[in-house]
């Protein structure tokens, strides 16, 4: 007796509630380190106040009525010019008209756009200020990469955190922080160094790890990077990267930027229409019968303070 099989009794369609997409959604690590001020004008200026002469011994006795000793703080300027970074998502009509249940063309590419930004913001501080020769201070590996079973990262790092906190003084308004990519990580948590300051510690979250980690190695916050990015140009095979690999910097960076707070950086963020420094916007282009998603950002990611920074090169493996 003649049956159907299995395959004919179901035409094959995509499912109207699931989709994959390997989204890249976390904030800006460049913003973690180089605290965010919404500026009003593309570029401009700010004060900057003589370090040398704030700190210089300046208070003397005065017997009665002798002269009162004088002296002052001079004050020069520096400016940013915040650049303009933007992407476009075409979606024709009839890619929209035919979609599936499961897909909403808009959201897509209002999140592809805005991880798009996240995206290129942290490869350019990577870029830019997780480099040597650029002002920071350069960390010494004591006794090799952490990555070593002989190495001695707590010393190394603590070090350089009396350096960073040195060239800060006594300033109640910052953290020290430090930032890696999870090579760096891995290869503290299996230091010896370290993992015996760690028996019998039961630590639930990969974030409370990472408080213990920074709790040990002497600092008050670690932010792991681990946004990656693909190298090869379209149509290649893909190479995937990480965004910060096997560098280690550590910074005093202020609990908000204000009148007379010095940071290692900031992030001059530009809200050049009102539309905020970073915005995803819509347009129709009838020429090609489309809606454009545009994804805009404005940011100079300005180093202010190199003495406020130590930086660790290729320090593990």
């Amino acid at each position: 007796m003649p049956q159907p099989s299995s395959q004919s009794v179901h035409i094959e369609r995509a499912l109207s509630d699931l989709s994959v997409a390997y989204r890249q959604d976390k904030p800006s690590i460049a913003e973690r380190i180089f605290p965010r001020v919404v500026v009003d004008f593309q570029n401009d200026k700010f004060h900057v106040w003589s370090k040398p002469d704030a700190w210089r011994r300046n208070a003397a006795k005065r017997a009665p009525g002798a002269k009162f000793a004088r002296s002052g703080v001079g004050l020069s300027s520096d400016d940013y010019n915040s650049e303009q970074y933007a992407l476009e998502y075409p979606i024709p009509d009839e890619n929209r008209k035919n979609a599936d249940a499961a897909l909403n063309l808009g959201t897509s590419a209002t999140n592809w756009l805005y991880d798009q930004l996240m995206l290129e913001q942290d490869y350019q501080f990577a870029a830019q200020w997780m480099t040597t020769g650029v002002g920071w201070g350069v960390g010494a590996l004591g006794n090799g990469k952490w990555s070593a079973t002989s190495s001695t990262p707590i010393k190394d790092i603590q070090t350089a955190a009396r350096t960073v906190r040195r060239a800060l003084g006594a300033s109640s308004n910052h953290k020290i922080v430090a930032t890696c990519g999870t090579i760096v990580e891995t290869a503290l948590l299996s230091n010896a160094d370290i993992t015996g300051k760690m028996t019998n510690v039961q630590v639930g979250t990969i974030d409370a790890l990472r408080g213990l980690l920074a709790a040990i190695i002497g600092v008050d916050e670690l932010v792991v990077a681990d946004r990656e990015y693909n190298t090869a140009l379209e149509g290649r095979a893909a190479s995937y990267s990480p965004v910060i690999d096997d560098d280690f910097l550590i910074v005093a960076r202020p609990n908000a930027p204000g009148i007379d707070v010095p940071s290692p950086g900031y992030s001059f963020a530009w809200n050049e229409d009102g539309m905020g420094d970073m915005y995803i916007e819509s347009y129709r282009d009838e020429t090609i019968k489309s809606d454009i998603y545009r994804g805009i950002c404005y940011y100079d990611l300005k180093q202010v303070s190199a003495s406020l920074g130590v930086l660790f090169t290729d320090c593990a493996d």
